[in-house]
């Protein structure tokens, strides 16, 4: 089997598990972290909404941006993006969170 063809049925079998894992209210939410960016944009094709909100907290925050960039790029022109940004306390230290809500057609 082609390396190429192997890497994407890896890449779809891990965004399924992660939407099947999922509780109803946090369907339309991705949380972002080390996976590589494919995952996470294969993971927005595959919701069943038109609206998905990415969440990242702390140095994951840059991965939330490319993400969006490659969905845009590479599979809709035609979305919009709204961002947030929180500081959540956790232990003894804040840590900055963003939350980029992406809309499509």
């Amino acid at each position: 089997m082609n390396q190429d063809v192997s890497m994407y049925i890896s890449f779809f079998v891990e965004v399924i598990s992660m939407v099947n894992n999922k509780k109803d209210e946090d369907r339309n939410t991705l949380f972002i972290g080390k996976k590589p960016v494919m995952t996470y944009v294969l993971a927005i094709m595959s919701s069943p909404q038109n609206e998905v909100t990415l969440a990242a907290r702390g140095r994951y925050m840059a991965k939330v941006i490319d993400v969006y960039e490659v969905f845009r790029n590479k599979f809709t022109k035609e979305c919009k993006a709204t961002f947030t940004t929180n500081t959540v306390k956790m232990e003894d230290r804040n840590v900055s969170e963003l939350l980029l809500k992406i809309t499509w057609k």
